[in-house]
């Protein structure tokens, strides 16, 4: 069986959504071209912040940003669990995080197993991520 997967869906100030399918494991979500998960916002730091999702929950760590990684208006210093699902601010960008609940995407099509990564902008990934990579959509 394999392993589930979660979305994390991004809302930016320009009102913006991007939802990332990702499988178990460490992404590092920031402003640089590197990042796992990228946040095209002048208040994400490069490196922002680290999240990690096992079978057990999800962790959230800043990984020092300028403008912080807030959660219900706080903001973390250090790590801090979320649980199976949270929602939390890296500057002005909203971002959530969950299991996936239904197998449909934005546009109606079923997401059925993970997509490969190639060429292009998801072949830049780091080698730990660009396995565990499995879509990205703009609604």
């Amino acid at each position: 069986m394999p392993a589930p997967l979660h979305e994390v869906v991004v809302s930016l100030a320009d009102r913006r959504r991007i939802r990332h399918l990702l499988a178990p494991g460490e992404y590092v979500l920031g402003r640089s071209h590197d990042s796992d998960i990228r946040i095209d916002s002048p208040e994400v730091s490069l490196r922002h912040a680290r999240l990690a999702i096992a079978a057990g929950g999800i962790q959230l760590e800043d990984l020092g940003s300028s403008n912080g990684s807030y959660i219900e208006g706080r903001r973390l210093a250090g790590s801090i669990r979320l649980g199976a699902a949270g929602q939390f601010r890296l500057g002005t960008a909203l971002v959530e995080v969950g299991p996936v609940r239904d197998t449909e995407d934005a546009s109606g099509s079923s997401v059925e197993s993970p997509v490969e990564v190639g060429a292009g902008v998801l072949g830049r990934l780091p080698g730990r991520a660009a396995g565990r990579l499995t879509g990205l959509g703009v609604w």
